[in-house]
């Protein structure tokens, strides 16, 4: 070793070059950041102003549904009883007046929806388990509007479905 490279003591020097190389990329990578960020938010050109468009007037939805618990239906292959399913409804009214009708026809409907499932099989024709939820929404929504009148109600809808 040369006597560059012993200090006084008798140690190892270091070369002081190497911090400053990196202090000098630390500060050059932190100012070009800062340049890029400020020219991208401030100096961008900004896009042609687009008047907004009018809204048309929404209208405004009044639907409330109505729920009804435990709707027992059997599982159905040609005569023969495979199982039951229990199903829990909701049933989407037009018109918030109308709610009323239906919560106090409620007992009427369970009946008519109970003839309805236990006349037509609740499975598709090829897997009976399987239930047709189209099918039976459909049919239900058609019982509904007879026992409550036509368009009180716009939907049934399945919430939950357990087999047993």
């Amino acid at each position: 070793m040369s006597d560059e490279d012993k200090d006084k003591s008798g140690g190892v020097v270091r070369p002081r070059g190497l911090k400053k190389l990196l202090l000098g990329l630390v500060v050059g990578l932190l100012l070009g950041g800062g340049g890029a960020a400020g020219f991208f938010l401030f100096l961008q050109p900004k896009p042609a102003a687009v008047a907004p468009q009018p809204e048309a007037a929404k209208p405004v939805l009044e639907a409330v549904f109505v729920k009804l618990d435990r709707l027992s239906a059997p599982v159905i292959s040609g005569d023969v009883v495979l199982g039951y399913m229990l199903f829990d409804l909701s049933l989407e009214v037009k018109k918030a007046s109308d709610e009323l009708l239906v919560v106090k026809r409620l007992p009427a409907l369970r009946a008519a929806f109970l003839r309805e499932v236990t006349s037509t099989s609740i499975g598709k024709p090829d897997q009976p388990f399987v239930v047709d939820y189209d099918g039976l929404t459909g049919r239900l929504k058609e019982v509904a509007n007879r026992e409550l009148g036509q368009g009180v109600l716009s939907r049934v809808l399945v919430v939950q479905t357990t087999r047993i």
